[in-house]
């Protein structure tokens, strides 16, 4: 089937001309599908009153923000903790190559004196 530019463009413009009217009425009629039970609500407009799937999205949101806010505390100690040992893990090493320096010097110091 042979189409004409003309044809091509009239199809191109139809389809972009549907294709914002779609997006136009889906942000008009804000439907969101992040529910905690996966099921598409729809959320308030300005002016009216939160129907009770939205307040129940609501207080479900608004309790895994203080959940978050309750953690928050308890992983900033254990990344605490966790740099304590890191820096403790550094000074055993150190610790673990001054007593080798020192066992060498130890052993090079008897095999001098034994057999001086």
């Amino acid at each position: 089937m042979n189409r004409t530019p003309k044809c091509s463009i009239f199809l191109t413009l139809t389809i972009f001309i549907m294709a914002s009217v779609f997006l136009q009425a889906t942000a008009t009629e804000c439907y969101h599908d992040s529910s905690p039970d996966g099921e598409s609500h729809r959320s308030t407009r300005k002016g009216e009153e939160p129907n009770e799937n939205s307040k129940r999205i609501l207080t479900h949101y608004k309790d895994r923000q203080s959940t978050i806010e309750a953690i928050t505390p308890t992983i900033l100690d254990e990344e605490e903790q966790v740099s304590f040992l890191r820096n403790r893990r550094e000074e055993l090493k150190k610790v673990s190559e001054d007593i080798e320096n020192l066992s060498a010097r130890l052993s090079s110091n008897w095999g001098y004196m034994r057999y001086s």
